[in-house]
């Protein structure tokens, strides 16, 4: 710790003393990007004042490829979270991200030197990736990244390789870096795996490791800070773990951590899930899904079968019947996936209730006729016939329906006459009616 503490304060006298310079002949800016051009026709980095939060950094400066990022280019940036670096960069400065708030930064194959500290103290990244033209990588380019939980390396690296996250050499016989941010709390070390390399488990959140019998040493500082560490199981016997060598530098909770030898920890009968979920297959709202998780006790990597999200009821309004159109009643679906948890229900069409007959007078050669009103109705249609079955007849409009008494005039005198009315409604150009009232009869004066 007292010599993390050192290279903080180095590193940020450092800094200060480089933004107090002034820069080179070259230094311009682009898209708020500080930059210099290079001897060799391309283009440094230097540092960044834009508002961005997702940093593309370009590929090309006024036709020169970008090549470097400087030391301290992003020194404590704590706006931006995400970087993308370019393909065309080959390297990256001393403390070029210390201590910056990105959650991820996107590195590529080309890069083929990291400077040192370069991205100590980032303790919202999650990922590093080590691409195939890495041949320098040490701890302290990673130290304090508390949220680390992966390291993967390219498979054409010539030098270093991982398996579930965790660094080794391209042998596998030296674990270089177990990621700070891993929340498992058992870790068993590869067979073949001979050295346990310096800051290897700094700061991990292990209760219990199990090593394998090719185990040869344990460096200095292996388990600094890795307070929680209470169990070391050794498969092999105890007159061979005396073989081992172990450093007693900063490794105070490995060296009083109970031993075990020949044996492995009980595998557990039910896992503890970590935070970190991998979906597998992802539920629906009927059906259950299966996550993957991995089990923060034995470090076993397992699956688990998730509820069914359940329906998210999404209301679908009445819709109210007319004389015109039919409606619907309330009704709801799922407004995820669809399906309809209470059908709509079809409502009838409004009927326009018929009318009846108040007085028939008949009258020399007329009559008079008086209903009753239908206040849903435009107006009434009167027919008369001197044929019980209407086959010949006449017919009279009433257009208000607040008339409610009609003369028939010009009839043939001493003769019977039939007689019925109905109401209507007319919107726009459509009309309904109601059913015919009953037939009434009358002879005229």
């Amino acid at each position: 710790m007292k010599k993390a503490l050192c290279i903080v304060l180095s590193l940020s006298m450092l800094f200060c003393a480089l933004l107090s310079a002034p820069f080179g002949a070259f230094a311009y800016d682009y898209n708020g990007f500080e930059c210099e051009d290079k001897s060799d026709s391309t283009v440094v980095i230097k540092s960044y004042s834009g508002e961005d939060i997702d940093v593309y950094i370009p590929t090309q400066i006024n036709g020169k490829n970008v090549s470097e990022i400087a030391d301290f280019a992003f020194f404590q940036n704590n706006s931006i979270t995400e970087y993308h670096i370019p393909s065309t960069v080959t390297a990256i400065g001393t403390a070029a991200f210390f201590e910056c708030s990105a959650e991820k930064i996107h590195l590529t194959d080309s890069i083929e030197t990291i400077g040192d500290n370069a991205f100590m103290n980032c303790t919202l990244l999650r990922s590093i990736y080590i691409g195939k033209s890495i041949t320098a990588f040490n701890n302290d380019m990673i130290s304090g990244c508390s949220r680390l939980t992966e390291i993967t390396v390219s498979d054409e690296n010539e030098n270093y390789s991982s398996e579930d996250g965790v660094l080794f050499n391209k042998e596998k016989t030296q674990l270089l870096r177990y990621p700070q941010g891993l929340e498992a709390e058992a870790y068993k070390v590869p067979d073949g795996a001979e050295d346990i390399c310096e800051g290897a488990f700094f700061g991990c959140q292990l209760k219990e490791i199990t090593l394998p019998e090719s185990l040869k040493s344990v460096k200095d500082k292996a388990f600094d800070s890795a307070a929680s560490l209470k169990d070391v199981y050794y498969l092999s016997t105890e007159e061979n773990w005396q073989n081992v060598t172990v450093s007693d530098v900063s490794n105070s909770y490995f060296i009083n951590a109970e031993k075990h030898f020949q044996t492995e920890p009980e595998p557990c009968e039910t896992h503890t899930k970590g935070d970190e979920e991998t979906v597998i297959v992802p539920p629906t709202c009927t059906e259950g899904g299966i996550s993957e998780y991995v089990c923060t006790v034995c470090g076993e990597t397992f699956k688990e079968e998730t509820a069914p999200l359940g329906h998210t009821p999404e209301t679908l309004a009445a819709v109210p019947a007319t004389y015109f159109e039919s409606g619907k009643t309330k009704g709801e679906k799922c407004s995820v996936c669809g399906e309809i948890l209470t059908p709509q229900k079809e409502v009838a069409k409004l009927v326009l209730a018929p009318v009846k007959k108040k007085k028939l007078t008949a009258k020399k050669k007329s009559f008079v006729f008086n209903w009753t009103k239908n206040t849903n109705a435009t107006g009434y249609i009167i027919q008369y016939s001197l044929k019980k079955n209407f086959s010949k007849k006449k017919t009279v409009k009433i257009k208000k329906n607040s008339t409610l008494k009609k003369t028939v005039k010009k009839l043939k005198s001493k003769k019977r006459y039939y007689v019925r009315i109905r109401a209507y409604r007319k919107e726009g150009n459509k009309t309904v009616y109601s059913n015919w009232s009953k037939t009434y009869k009358i002879k005229v004066k």
